[in-house]
């Protein structure tokens, strides 16, 4: 017993060095690039919705962001500090510091320490985190507010643990959210159907009773949510495409998300990538440990059905509104649960 628990002691020690060494580089390299990257018009206009009051920032960001206010008002609030490019830059870095944090600690409890070192690191690598934890915009937080999102359901509702305590914080989440970006309405919709395909009804009557609440208050600003979506249209019209059009943005939608947790685009001749990505296919086939993975397929299921849901309102986007509605910027929200999907 002694020498198990030492084992596991000099194991915690050993994924933890890892990963405190790997993160204070990576961090370090991120504050020097904060430090140095010039901003674009993107993070401007930010930088110019944030920089009068509260109701200036909820104003424009209604009016000339055309997106939901949390993020400006969080961003305003912040830069009372200073009002710098690197201090404003800083703050999506803390978003990113908090994701990771309550990731790995997620991790740790499902799958053991190195799996969550993996996922932990995999996760501060993704083109997602690199591309947001650097830009004055609300990606940082869609990341953060997802993740929290999905640790807080599975183990409130789905793990039939869902006190006072743990739905007033998913309810007051699910507001965030929806006011940080609206596409986290696919997410807590999904994590509803998630519920519905594991038969737990009366976690499922509790959650949709929840989530009313967070409609109710959308329900206040459906007048600027509409303006909102009128002027994006007037923006962004929608195109009329051929069937062939459709099916080529279809393809690069589908393999874009995906290139994005697996990266297998790289700059080398076509015949090599081909190659390389055989190669990984095979590899992965011969490595999966199926016998586990049928034993464990039930633990996999709530993000199956997340990302499955989470992709079809994207593509239903897609078909809609054309490409600029699933723009890489966008897809946070998908990150997120095919994430957890690879870490269980």
């Amino acid at each position: 017993m002694y020498l198990g628990l030492n084992k596991n002691i000099k194991e915690l020690d050993a994924y933890s060095i890892l990963l405190i060494g790997f993160s204070i580089s990576y961090y370090g390299v991120i504050f020097y690039l904060a430090y140095n990257l010039n901003v674009w018009i993107d993070e401007v206009v930010a930088l110019n919705t944030s920089s009068g009051t509260l109701s200036y920032a909820i104003q424009q960001s209604f009016n000339y962001e055309l997106q939901p206010p949390v993020y400006f008002i969080l961003l305003t609030i912040w830069r009372i500090i200073s009002l710098s490019i690197i201090w404003s830059r800083l703050l999506s870095v803390v978003f990113i510091i908090i994701a990771q944090i309550y990731l790995y600690k997620f991790s740790l409890k499902v799958v053991g320490y190195k799996i969550a070192t993996i996922i932990s690191m995999l996760f501060l690598l993704n083109p997602y985190t690199l591309f947001a934890i650097l830009e004055i915009r609300v990606y940082a937080l869609v990341l953060m507010i997802s993740i929290l999102i999905i640790i807080t359901f599975y183990n409130s509702y789905y793990s039939a643990k869902y006190k006072a305590g743990s739905r007033i914080l998913y309810i007051t989440l699910a507001i965030l959210g929806l006011f940080t970006q609206y596409y986290v309405g696919f997410l807590l919709f999904a994590n509803a159907a998630v519920l519905l395909t594991e038969k737990k009804y009366k976690a499922l009557y509790s959650y949709i009773l929840d989530m009313s609440i967070p409609l109710i208050v959308l329900l206040f600003f459906v007048g600027d949510i509409i303006h909102s979506a009128d002027l994006h249209q007037m923006a962004y019209p929608e195109k009329s495409h051929s069937t062939q059009i459709i099916f080529q943005e279809f393809k690069i939608f589908i393999l874009q998300t995906f290139y994005n947790i697996i990266p297998l685009e790289i700059n080398v001749p076509r015949t090599l990538v081909l190659i390389i990505r055989g190669v990984f296919i095979v590899y992965l086939g011969f490595s999966i440990n199926y016998a586990v993975l049928r034993k464990d397929f039930r633990d996999c299921l709530p993000f199956i059905v997340i990302s499955s849901i989470c992709y079809a309102f994207f593509i239903l986007l897609l078909l809609s509104f054309g490409e600029t509605s699933v723009q890489f910027r966008y897809q946070m929200v998908l990150f997120t649960p095919l994430l957890f999907f690879l870490m269980v």
